[in-house]
């Protein structure tokens, strides 16, 4: 995630966010799904990819991503994990 290639096929997701009082609506589900479909619709990317923490496993394989391993990045006490989907 720390290069950017214009002609490559792998989208990196930085971050999604939801306001605290919003949370467990179902708000960060809905905007993945969304996003993924226009994605889709796009035709020009092959796959997405992310980082998350362990607690947004659930989350992140319920809007169709693999959870791969433990991610070599480093920021902070908890661990990273990296997530993908194929498209």
């Amino acid at each position: 995630m720390s290069e950017h290639d214009p002609e490559g096929r792998t989208l990196c997701i930085h971050s999604v966010c939801v306001d605290r009082p919003f949370l467990r609506r179902g708000i960060a589900l809905g905007l993945l799904k969304e996003y993924i479909l226009h994605v889709r619709r796009l035709g020009n990317v092959s796959r997405l990819s992310l980082i998350c923490h362990a607690e947004l496993f659930g989350l992140y394989q319920r809007a169709g991503f693999t959870i791969l391993g433990e991610s070599p990045v480093q920021h902070g006490q908890e661990k990273w994990f990296e997530a993908r989907l194929d498209l």
